[in-house]
């Protein structure tokens, strides 16, 4: 099944929406980020909610958009599938997830 154009555009924004502040935030606040590991390696509730979190909305985007048909198309579907990986991970193996971030 073929998304339509407008689903794939609204995917995209909503995907760069994310991604643009968060990179700025990495590359502004760079300095924080060990800090913000630590903390995060410190609340257990917070990893699992946040696995949560990210495998649900993978899941959404996956199966509103599981498509790869065209180049925009096939970035969105990657990122869904992306999201519900480190949302298992996360709830699975946050251990191992924590210290790539590092």
């Amino acid at each position: 099944m073929a998304a339509p154009a407008a689903s794939t555009a609204w995917f995209s924004v909503l995907l760069g929406l994310y991604l643009l502040p968060g990179g700025m935030g990495a590359i502004l606040r760079g300095h924080l980020w060990a800090e913000i590991i630590d903390e995060f390696d410190r609340s257990p509730g917070l990893v699992a909610v946040t696995g949560v979190v990210a495998f649900v909305v993978g899941a959404i985007v996956v199966t509103v958009h599981n498509v790869w048909t065209s180049p925009a198309a096939i970035l969105v579907s990657a990122a869904g599938w992306i999201a519900c990986a480190e949302g298992l991970s996360l709830l699975a193996v946050p251990r191992l997830w924590l210290h790539y971030a590092r």
